[in-house]
């Protein structure tokens, strides 16, 4: 499949960089953004927090992920060229370039507890069921079974010890390449 590179698809754990990359990928690539998970945070801090009651709706009501990822898929279509970070777009919108961003444990840890004001072993004990909820909700709901396999993705930058330049600098190589190429393939920065 030719991808669609006025698409550029973010998806990682909290704490990876994904908000980051997709802000600054918006400014200097002049795109539209929207993030699935920005407005899930939104959400989330209106019913009760990360833990609490947004994520046990959406796994008693699967039509909450569903009309989220719609209302993605409709943006999207409709606001290109666009980076959006968004966990499942893989999923909605396969023909965008798929951008997976990892991290290592602490690092991620670390940025997460900074981000939201607590300690690295208070970061660790709400972000870990929350990552085992999503990747028991989307197998559940969408049948994907491993939510961050770096075999579905056409790039996977690692954020651990790279700045934004440098993010910037791979994500930029890769629209190039795909630009070009018939039948892309998977590529590992």
């Amino acid at each position: 499949m030719q991808k669609n590179t006025n698409v550029i698809i973010l998806s990682g754990l909290p704490g990876t960089g994904t908000s980051t990359l997709m802000d600054k990928c918006a400014e200097l690539l002049n795109r539209h953004k929207k993030s699935a998970g920005g407005k899930v945070r939104d959400e989330q801090a209106s019913t009760g927090g990360l833990t609490h009651a947004y994520e046990l709706a959406a796994t008693a009501d699967p039509t909450i992920d569903h009309d989220l990822d719609g209302e993605m898929r409709e943006w999207v279509e409709a606001n290109q060229p666009c980076v959006v970070d968004w966990r499942l777009g893989r999923k909605f919108y396969p023909k965008g370039l798929q951008v997976l961003l990892t991290c290592e444990d602490d690092a991620r840890f670390s940025r997460l507890a900074i981000r939201e004001g607590m300690s690295v072993e208070e970061a660790m004990r709400k972000h870990i069921p929350r990552a085992q909820n999503h990747s028991e909700r989307f197998s559940s709901t969408y049948g994907i079974a491993d939510l961050y396999d770096p075999n579905s993705f056409d790039l996977v930058i690692d954020t651990t010890h790279i700045g934004i330049d440098e993010e910037i600098r791979l994500l930029r190589e890769a629209i190039e390449k795909f630009a070009k190429l018939e039948k892309p393939a998977h590529i590992e920065a």
